[in-house]
């Protein structure tokens, strides 16, 4: 009884973990069409930002999402199908926030997008950062009788609306189930064994 006990407080706490770590992916983004959504990049504090390149794989190499050189952003290096719809979440970058809000999302926006930072600062010479989002993009239908989710449980939850997140939702709504079925089991354990308490290990 005590080997059962044990074994199911360690199932609960991995899959708990697992469950969390799944939500919590921070270059991850799920949003309707129509929506706002702001890809998050970051540099050091103290870092001047020389040049900042949001791309994105399936464009030219000549084409940009968003486009920043000494001082200012080139609308000109843009891809057509994002002029007019990208500007930078702090415009003079405070605190290293290299962040880009678009606008107005498409479901052609889905994908890939890398955020590359050329930089420097007192201490060293010219350093480059480079970091990657994903974006999912689903269509806006039948939303007007359910309330919008909020948070990050709710991005997972919205991304339901499409055939890959509803399946990743489901599978972790799922572990989410049965590790409150395995508690409630592993608490009743406890109740009828209080005389030879549950000691857990955490190897």
């Amino acid at each position: 009884m005590d080997l059962t006990a044990d074994m199911g407080f360690l199932c609960l706490f991995a899959h708990l973990l697992l469950f969390h770590r799944a939500f919590a992916s921070e270059d991850q983004y799920t949003v309707k069409t129509g929506e706002d959504v702001t890809l998050q990049c970051r540099a050091p504090r103290d870092a001047v930002v020389t040049v900042l390149e949001w791309s994105k794989p399936d464009l030219s190499l000549e084409d940009y999402v968003f486009f920043y050189r000494n001082e200012r952003s080139y609308e000109k290096y843009q891809h057509s199908s994002f002029r007019g719809r990208v500007t930078l979440r702090e415009p003079f970058m405070k605190d290293g926030d290299v962040s880009i809000v678009l606008k107005n999302v498409t479901v052609s926006d889905a994908g890939r997008y890398k955020c590359r930072i050329i930089m420097s600062n007192a201490a060293s010479s010219e350093r480059v950062l480079s970091e990657e989002r994903s974006l999912s993009v689903t269509e806006a239908e039948h939303t007007d009788e359910v309330s919008e989710p909020v948070g990050r449980v709710g991005k997972a939850i919205r991304s339901n609306e499409n055939h890959e997140g509803g399946q990743s939702v489901a599978v972790g709504v799922g572990v989410g189930v049965f590790c409150v079925l395995v508690l409630a089991v592993g608490l009743l354990v406890y109740k009828k064994t209080r005389k030879s308490p549950i000691i857990l290990q955490v190897l």
